[in-house]
């Protein structure tokens, strides 16, 4: 996968969230600018 670029689009993702329930990002995000997290576990 390639780093995005100022203006590019977020590409699209699937997961759930923490509560069990699907996500769609960026679908999910709508609402305005958003800061996403992503934990990888215990190594």
């Amino acid at each position: 996968m390639t780093r995005l670029n100022v203006g590019d689009r977020f590409p699209e993702l699937t997961g759930r969230w923490d509560d069990g329930s699907p996500a769609r990002i960026p679908d999910d995000l709508d609402a305005g600018p958003a800061v996403l997290l992503f934990y990888r576990g215990h190594w």
